[in-house]
């Protein structure tokens, strides 16, 4: 207990006996040092970072005002001196000032030290001194303060460990502004100690400056040691923009100690300095190039060194869509070896589109190479252009005789328009649209030969125009590629033609006449006309509908050659079944032809109306006789008549009857009878004695052959015949004659009979 904190107990007990209350705080700092990082490396350049720790020492708290608690325990005015001690390094930062220092720790606080190549590797005691001052007293009744200060010193250990570090010997740096080169470095381990599975990573400030793709470069030894030399080659690229200064590179390493413990070398700053640029300029230009067509583009360049250029190639880029080189912007040609100083003219082949100006388009031209150490270099940023020559290929007509749908003539005229006359001539169509082709290809070509200046060619291709195709223009894109009379090749392109294609060959049905019916033979007629533009041969009207009951006996009807607007008339026969309903039906036709190039065509389809009748019966029968007194016979007089529209033959008409009627004489025979004639039946028959006075059926079927030789049986019909127990017969009355119903059922009575 110092002498202060006794004069404070004393007088403290002195009022507490004259029985007055003073409150005072007393108290002071308590203050302690670490650093963040106590490891150095032989050779290195560092920093210490030392950290003061308040922990405050409070003797007697304030009661009725806290706050000045933490006025005894902070520290002001703080300094802090960092020396080496016995340390083999030395501190190149003087004392530095803190200020206050509250309970807690402050932040890091560096002192710079520097470490000989030398140093010997162990723990050191590194004295820290701190200086400051406090409030020892503090009256909570008078605010009165007493102020101390301390210097305090404090050892804190540092371990100078055992390390690898590098150290540039030599740097040649072989790369140019706008190339790649080597660069070449000599490195020494000159730490104290061995370096294994190290990597060495050279990392570029600038982008200008890069290795490959990237920025930074690395290499590997496996073990290094102490005062052993390593040489390094990179290969960096150093961009147009570059500078012909010395940029910083910064080299690093990251090793392993024969511990296993790892490490990183101190990085260390190394200048690379690229060389000057090489230089090209472009002393001329020429081309034969014309607009829409293809020729040369001659490009004269000199080498204005400094150095040789070997392997040399010329590329040029387009900078607009208007001028290319094939289907390309870009071209290289190969120029080789090319001593400073030298021109060398270099030939391309360019070509200008059809929508191309006689004005002056840019290109960038750029020469690629290896100087004379073997470098890759490049230049790049030359500019040049070129101004595409007049058309000489000029169309004077078209003509187009190709209908929609179809094959025809496209014919067209064009001209030389010179300067020279050309050689080996050709003319190759492109269509731009899937409906109108050339065969199965979508261009055709047509040899010309030989064409003066001024002289006009015609050419003719076969276009063929598909079934959905408009009445419009369609775009054709034609190319003239020829010799000129020195042998170069040349072409001509983007020659905008147009197609307009005639109209489709077209057919129209008219007239139609139906006599289809229900369960019967019937025709269909009709008038095709020829709606077309042109003639047409061979013509052959289809039935291509497909419906359940309807059955056409033949398929096409032949109708020969039809002009333009020409009509002519076919007719199909048609068997309509019983299971048919009958009602308006449409039928599907179409026609069939040879166009002019005698190849055969179809027509689109044609819709045809026509009414289906409902089923009828094949004859009417009108009863002339049919009366019989019980027990008695008699004899039936029927009347037929045929309601089919065709004659029918070999008619064979039979009756059959039930209990009590009964029949010996059943059947009767007609030849023929055409549409609307009648004939007289007669049949003998028989009524039992039991039978009652009262109206009996008799049932009556036929079987008949048609026209076409079918052998057909009727429905069944039933006969009222008028049972008499009295024996007043006689016939039956008219009017209950014509008021009968002849019932038709399913004709399986007819079936029976006649199986």
């Amino acid at each position: 207990m110092n002498s202060r904190s006794l004069l404070t107990l004393a007088v403290v007990a002195l009022l507490a006996t004259a029985g007055v209350a003073t409150a005072a705080v007393t108290g002071s700092p308590d203050i302690s040092v670490y650093v963040t990082d106590d490891s150095v490396a032989p050779g290195e350049e560092t920093t210490l970072d030392v950290v003061l720790v308040n922990s405050g020492n409070l003797e007697s708290g304030a009661s009725r005002n806290p706050a000045l608690n933490s006025e005894v325990t902070t520290a002001r005015g703080t300094t802090v001196t960092v020396e080496s001690g016995d340390a083999p390094f030395e501190v190149t930062t003087g004392t530095q000032a803190v200020g206050t220092v509250p309970e807690g720790k402050t932040p890091p606080i560096s002192f710079d030290i520097s470490v000989p190549k030398d140093a010997d590797p162990g723990t050191y005691d590194v004295p820290v001194t701190v200086e400051y001052e406090y409030y020892s007293y503090i009256s909570e009744s008078e605010g009165t303060r007493e102020r101390e200060s301390t210097t305090e010193t404090f050892d804190v250990e540092v371990t100078v460990e055992d390390s690898a570090q590098l150290g540039v010997v030599t740097v040649d740096a072989g790369t140019r502004v706008g190339g790649t080169g080597t660069v070449s470095m000599t490195v020494e381990n000159v730490g104290s100690a061995t370096a294994t599975d190290t990597t060495v990573s050279l990392a570029s400030p600038s982008g200008d400056l890069t290795f490959g793709q990237s920025a930074e470069a690395t290499r590997y030894v496996e073990e290094w040691a102490p005062g052993e030399q390593r040489t390094f080659e990179y290969q960096m690229t150093a961009a147009r923009t570059a500078d012909t200064e010395a940029y910083p590179f910064t080299l690093t390493a990251d090793y392993d100690l024969p511990s296993g413990e790892s490490r990183s070398a101190r990085p260390v700053t190394v200048p690379i300095q690229p060389e000057p640029e090489q230089e090209f300029t472009i002393v001329s230009t020429n081309n034969t190039v014309p607009v829409g067509g293809a020729g040369t583009y001659n490009v004269t360049i000199r080498n204005d060194g400094p150095d040789i250029a070997r392997d040399a190639s010329v590329q040029l880029t387009s900078q607009n869509a208007d001028v290319t080189f094939g289907q390309s912007n870009t071209a290289s040609r190969t120029v080789g070896t090319w001593e400073a100083g030298d021109e060398r003219t270099v030939t391309f082949d360019a070509r200008a589109s059809a929508s191309a100006q006689q004005q002056a388009y840019s290109l960038a031209a750029s020469v690629s190479f290896e100087d004379s150490t073997g470098n890759a270099g490049a230049v790049e940023g030359l500019t040049t252009e070129l101004v595409p020559q007049p058309r000489r290929i000029a169309v004077v007509s078209t003509e187009s005789a190709a209908p929609v749908g179809d094959t025809g003539e496209y014919t067209v005229t064009l001209r030389n328009d010179g300067p020279t006359p050309l050689n080996d001539a050709s003319v190759q169509l492109t269509s731009q649209n899937a409906d109108v082709t050339f065969g199965q290809s979508n261009t055709a070509s047509q040899f010309l030969g030989s064409w003066a200046v001024g002289e006009e060619r015609t050419v003719t291709f076969d276009p063929t125009v598909g079934q959905n195709a408009e009445q419009r223009d369609y775009a054709l894109t034609g190319t003239v590629r020829y010799e000129r009379p020195s042998g170069a090749a040349g072409q001509q392109d983007g020659i905008s033609l147009g197609l307009r294609p005639t109209p489709e060959q077209t057919f129209a049905i008219d007239d139609v006449e139906s006599s289809l019916r229900v369960g019967d033979d019937g025709q269909l007629q009709g008038q095709i006309t020829n709606t077309g533009t042109e003639s047409v041969s061979s013509v052959v009207v289809q039935w291509t509908s497909e419906q359940r009951n309807v059955d056409p006996v033949e398929t096409e009807y032949s109708v020969g050659e039809l002009d333009a607007n020409e009509s002519a008339t076919f007719d199909f026969d048609v068997d309509i079944s019983d299971s048919a309903r009958s009602g308006p039906r449409q039928f599907t036709l179409q026609a069939q032809y040879d166009n002019d190039e005698g190849q055969q065509r179809t027509s689109d389809p044609l819709a045809v109306r026509a009414p289906v009748e409902s089923e009828s019966d094949e004859f009417d029968v009108a009863i002339r006789s049919a009366n019989v007194t019980a027990g008695e016979s008699t004899t039936v007089r029927l009347e037929i008549t045929n309601t089919k529209s065709n004659a029918l033959t070999d008619i064979n008409g039979k009756v059959f009857a039930d209990s009590p009627i009964s029949t010996s004489d059943d059947e009767a025979f007609v030849s023929s009878l055409d549409p609307g004639e009648s004939a007289t039946l007669t049949f003998s028959i028989s009524v039992s004695g039991s039978a009652l006075d009262k109206t009996y059926p008799l049932s009556m079927d036929f079987q008949y052959d048609e026209a076409d030789g079918d052998t057909e049986t009727s429905d069944t019909y039933k006969i009222p015949v008028e049972v008499n127990r009295d024996g007043g017969g006689g016939d039956l009355p008219l009017g209950l004659i014509g008021g009968a119903v002849l019932l038709a059922v399913v004709a399986i009575g007819g079936y029976i009979r006649f199986s």
